[in-house]
């Protein structure tokens, strides 16, 4: 790699410059994230990248001439499970995901998710900031966040301007801090990031915690329908907050614990006894697996919910 341009490389940063599209690709994924790049036929290329991390947040000044940027399956399989924020300081840059581009002009911003293909077209020489983040320092359920994937925030929203000038301005001290002071001072880049975002989504952090928190609660539900003390007292323990806030979170979505358990394992096993390879497998065995142990009482609850019994539900469906 040194080979094809000029490599500084220690511990925690990483700085290179290179006219090759193709070495400076490799080090932008190994010090940043997994990238395949092309450049432009017309003219020659230049590139330099320089990172700073620290807790797993990294920092990265990039500047290229014209190019293109791709992140697919092979590229997402490198595990990354960040955002990562741009803001474009010169030139112009469009970048798409999940089915929208946005048309950068200097000063703007924009976010993505590492974990879904992503596309960068280069025009032309730009510069930019660039910041990945763990999506939980976001603090932002990721069915909220979607909605400003590859939407451009312009610089004409004032805490955007100032996220932009906050990044500028941390750029070239980064490398000179302590690797603590590093880590604070990056933390302090992701909380107004997300302090953005929360904006743009026209949500409050309070609500936003009160999502993030009823989907972990789900998620454990869903992860631990089979366990028989499965209940409001046992996600409070598990999560360490209080039985009456679990019951509230539960409240503001329209339904109760016990409700959302019965409902989760009243789909599960019908999803099951739909499955040909579990024909064989008693209605109650599979009930069991999913928490329900009283034959009497799934069939009643089984009746209530789609008009039929288990028994009678499969025979329909497979014969």
């Amino acid at each position: 790699m040194a080979a094809d341009g000029v490599l500084r490389l220690t511990r925690d940063s990483c700085a290179f410059e290179t006219t090759s599209p193709a070495a400076w690709g490799q080090t932008v994924s190994e010090s940043f994230l997994g990238l395949n790049f092309e450049g432009h036929s017309a003219g020659a290329f230049h590139a330099s990248i320089r990172v700073q991390q620290e807790s797993g947040i990294r920092f990265a000044d990039v500047g290229a001439t014209g190019h293109r940027g791709t992140r697919n399956s092979a590229e997402i399989a490198d595990g990354s499970r960040n955002y990562v924020f741009i803001s474009l300081r010169n030139g112009a840059a469009a970048f798409s995901q999940e089915g929208r581009t946005a048309e950068l002009e200097p000063g703007d911003c924009v976010v993505y998710d590492s974990t879904l293909p992503f596309v960068a077209e280069v025009p032309r020489r730009f510069m930019t900031q660039m910041i990945s983040f763990p999506k939980s320092l976001a603090g932002i359920p990721g069915r909220q966040v979607e909605e400003l994937f590859a939407r451009p925030i312009r610089s004409s929203v004032p805490l955007a301007s100032a996220v932009s000038t906050a990044l500028e301005s941390l750029s070239p001290h980064l490398r000179t801090l302590s690797a603590s002071s590093r880590s604070r001072a990056l933390d302090g880049a992701v909380a107004l990031i997300s302090a953005l975002l929360f904006e743009q989504l026209g949500i409050s952090p309070d609500e936003s915690a009160r999502g993030a928190r009823f989907e972990q609660l789900t998620k454990y539900i869903e992860t631990h329908l089979g366990d028989a003390d499965l209940g409001p007292r046992r996600l409070a323990a598990e999560h360490f907050v209080s039985l009456r806030l679990v019951h509230h979170i539960f409240a503001e979505q329209g339904t109760t614990v016990g409700g959302w358990i019965r409902e989760r394992r009243l789909e599960r096993i019908r999803r099951e006894l739909a499955l040909p390879e579990l024909r064989s497998t008693p209605v109650l065995t599979i009930a069991e697996r999913t928490g329900v142990r009283n034959a009497s009482y799934l069939n009643k609850l089984f009746r209530e919910r789609y008009g039929e019994t288990p028994a009678r539900y499969r025979k329909r469906l497979l014969g």
